[in-house]
């Protein structure tokens, strides 16, 4: 029940939860139904935070189906949850509904294992409560070179849901700090509930803060107590990139700093825009190999690109 229990929990599409669960031996067997509510569906940490509800009733409904479809028996247990599930859906609307994800993560090389819970919506305009494949690559290349983030002061531009972030703060060795920050008030009441979520958990092995940050406003100053810059998924509106360069410009004006951002490209166009800005600032774009372990489940990975971001020491050759 293992790998259901990690599908489970970060919302895999319910087709391969089911492809999945049916390959499980003598799935349809009173004992396998008991064991998937008891083990999955009534797992201690999605009991405290739950994966959408209309997810888990499709689960439900379709494993109840198909014992009835082999003329078997349902258990006692799957039927309470199939009434439960009903009950609790009445009236719900689906697109609104805020959820949990979690996604395991393996620290420490000794088997330590924990997992980062983090409240997303589902509205597709809800962007900045949504978690982003972006991201994920941008936190699989953290927990591959820990080093890289280790005791330094971390700064995340548009960290959404704060998924990454969480991820660098749980991480061995941690950061010396963490500052998520993103702008629109609804996102950032959402990005707080995670960080206190995770911390109260006591999955973060530094202190993380958030704070509202406008691209627009930044100053110099605002740069002076970080380390690092990360940002997952913020290159895609070329209108941003006056403001973005100026943040960066901001940033990397200081020694001893850098950025890494982790792009995926949807459009080349938009994405060369990116790249000549950096150009024009005198921003040395350094692509970082990909080779680093697939740790989540996520789309287009191929389509994602990781750099560092330095500041030019010599003008760049126009």
């Amino acid at each position: 029940m293992e790998a259901l229990l990690r599908m489970y929990r970060e919302m895999e599409p319910v087709e391969d939860v089911m492809a999945a669960l049916r390959t499980t031996p003598e799935y349809l067997s009173l004992a396998t139904q008991d064991a998937f509510v008891t083990e999955v569906l009534r797992d201690p940490l999605c009991d405290l935070y739950a994966p959408k509800q209309v997810y888990t009733l499709r689960i439900v409904k379709l494993y109840v189906a198909d014992a009835e479809a082999a003329g078997g028996d349902i258990s006692d247990e799957l039927m309470a949850e199939l009434m439960e599930r009903i009950a609790s859906n009445k009236n719900l609307n689906s697109l609104d509904e805020l959820h949990h994800v979690s996604y395991r993560l393996r620290l420490d090389g000794a088997g330590r294992t924990d997992a980062i819970t983090c409240r997303v919506a589902t509205a597709h305009n809800e962007v900045g409560m949504k978690l982003w494949e972006a991201g994920f690559f941008l936190a699989e290349y953290a927990l591959a070179h820990p080093n890289v983030f280790a005791h330094k002061r971390v700064i995340e531009l548009g960290a959404g849901a704060g998924f990454t972030g969480l991820v660098l703060a749980a991480n061995h060795p941690a950061p010396a700090h963490v500052l998520v920050t993103d702008y629109a008030p609804e996102v950032l009441q959402n990005l707080r509930y995670n960080v206190e979520l995770n911390a109260f958990r006591n999955m973060l092995r530094c202190s993380v803060d958030t704070a509202a940050l406008d691209w627009t406003t930044w100053t110099w100053t605002d740069a002076a107590a970080f380390d690092v810059l990360i940002a997952g998924d913020c290159v895609y509106d070329v209108a941003s990139f006056p403001d973005l360069m100026r943040v960066l410009a901001a940033f990397l004006a200081r020694p001893n700093t850098s950025a890494i951002f982790a792009s995926t490209i949807r459009n080349q166009t938009t994405f060369q825009a990116f790249l000549d800005q950096l150009h024009a600032h005198g921003i040395v774009y350094d692509e970082v190999p990909c080779d680093f372990p697939h740790m989540f489940t996520y789309g287009n990975r191929a389509s994602i690109r990781l750099c560092m971001l330095t500041r030019a020491v010599e003008p760049l050759a126009s």
